[in-house]
């Protein structure tokens, strides 16, 4: 099916942009825009309760069952989004405009699907957090949920956690000093994966600012930026997650020796599995 191209709209600079179609009332106009501002933030919770009190008020909104597609598409959740896509398309390019275009194009061609990556394994949502008690450099513990799906029976000696941490130097965005790799540890005892299908790997990262240490003084000053970090099972790469969503663009051409592996082979025969907490023996 061919589409019919209708000519972009120009909007004067400094005044953002406007619906096309018109939104001529004001309360949805707000509404949408929250929204959108939400979908950009990646606030999938905020973006579905707009727009659910949108459809409350308006419910012929085309903007906001095409925001909701977009928001499906965006979960994977394929079969609501085609459900909404067709809504705009049925409106017609008339009344629809370029929304139109774009859900035709979406229900043609398809939706793009690359392996399930929460098929086995997924990591969480990740928390950071700055312990402000500390004065003399940063502290940043990082909590990473790391998921199972319910038929998978973990082996947890396939289980392999990346993570790297990034500063900012100047204007120059480094992987963290590789004596100041952060110190990664299971939260609990005995990680299986038979509770609940979840366990927890927490990461602590210390940067220095002594500027007695030789070490720091003669470097430019650093700040904690972000984290990279990659799941593994199997020696299979499962789901990757980088914080701020950039990062990932940033170092893509970076060496692997760069990662700061955590995994369970990494531990030493003398470690006592009954208590995965204990750090690893010093040489």
């Amino acid at each position: 099916r061919g589409f019919q191209q209708t000519a972009p709209v120009a909007v004067p600079n400094g005044q953002g942009f406007a619906f096309v179609p018109a939104v001529s009332d004001p309360l949805e106009e707000r509404l949408l825009k929250k929204a959108r501002a939400a979908r950009v933030k990646s606030d999938m919770r905020q973006v579905a309760l707009i727009l659910n009190e949108a459809l409350e008020k308006f419910p012929q909104s085309l903007h906001a069952r095409y925001q909701l597609a977009d928001m499906y598409e965006a979960m994977g959740i394929y079969d609501q989004a085609i459900r909404n896509y067709e809504t705009v398309f049925a409106a017609g390019l008339s009344l629809a405009g370029p929304l139109y275009e774009t859900a035709a194009q979406k229900l043609q061609e398809g939706f793009y699907r690359e392996r399930e990556y929460g098929e086995l394994m997924a990591i969480g949502t990740i928390h950071q957090f700055q312990d402000p008690s500390i004065t003399l450099g940063q502290q940043i513990t990082i909590t990473i949920p790391v998921l199972s799906a319910p038929q998978l029976a973990v082996d947890p000696s396939q289980v392999e956690v990346a993570v790297r941490i990034y500063d900012k130097m100047g204007k120059q965005v480094v992987p963290c000093l590789p004596s100041n790799t952060p110190d990664c540890t299971w939260s609990r005892d005995t990680v299986t994966w038979a509770a609940n299908g979840e366990e927890f790997l927490v990461a602590k990262y210390y940067l220095s600012e002594d500027s007695s240490d030789s070490l720091f003084s003669s470097l430019e000053p650093r700040a904690y930026y972000g984290y990279v970090i990659e799941l593994s099972y199997q020696g299979e790469l499962l789901d990757q997650v980088a914080w701020p969503r950039i990062l990932a663009n940033k170092i893509s051409g970076q060496a692997s020796h760069e990662l700061n592996e955590f995994s369970f082979e990494d531990f030493s025969e003398d470690i006592n599995y009954d208590n995965l907490l204990l750090p690893p023996p010093l040489d």
